[in-house]
């Protein structure tokens, strides 16, 4: 038996033959409307900070990161910064105090401790290492280290401005 099958591309997101045990093949259709993007990645983090230079110091020097150049067109002070495939762009307030209305800092030591704030993460080697090398900076632990419950070790600290970074190890 043969047929015809006539298919409206613009309206179908992935097409798919799968062999079948019974030497026949199945056509999967799924339609775009089943997504509403393509989510290719996270690329970066921007951080509104009060004094640039005191937090790329925080980020280069404290955290090993690497500053990259900024686009020339950008007329505003910040800085890129980047470590493997993590980048954070820093952007400098344009008037006092701003960077404290948007990130008052209000948790408290419970929701620090576990983890239940706002916050982005950067995976790290060793941990421990980490931590002895944040003490040896004056940088406080804010919460942990703890296991995360799902193969993880992580803690806490917070930058310049008060935002709250997580550092993680996958346990072995």
């Amino acid at each position: 038996m043969a047929f015809l099958l006539t298919i409206d591309f613009s309206c179908i997101r992935q097409i798919s033959f799968r062999h079948t045990k019974l030497n026949t093949f199945l056509l999967v259709v799924r339609p775009r409307s089943l997504f509403s993007m393509d989510i290719r990645k996270l690329d970066h983090a921007a951080l509104l900070v009060k004094d640039v230079e005191r937090s790329r110091r925080f980020y280069v020097q404290i955290l090993g990161m690497e500053e990259v150049p900024r686009p020339r067109n950008f007329n505003f002070p910040g800085a890129w910064l980047h470590k493997g495939s993590a980048e954070i762009h820093l952007i400098g307030e344009d008037e006092p105090g701003r960077t404290a209305q948007v990130q008052p800092g209000g948790y408290s030591l419970a929701e620090l401790s576990i983890g239940h704030v706002t916050h982005f993460a950067f995976e790290v080697t060793d941990l421990e290492e980490a931590r002895q090398h944040l003490q040896a900076h004056d940088i406080a632990i804010v919460g942990g280290p703890r296991p995360r419950g799902d193969g993880v070790m992580q803690m806490y600290v917070r930058d310049p401005d008060g935002y709250i970074i997580e550092l993680f190890v996958w346990q072995k």
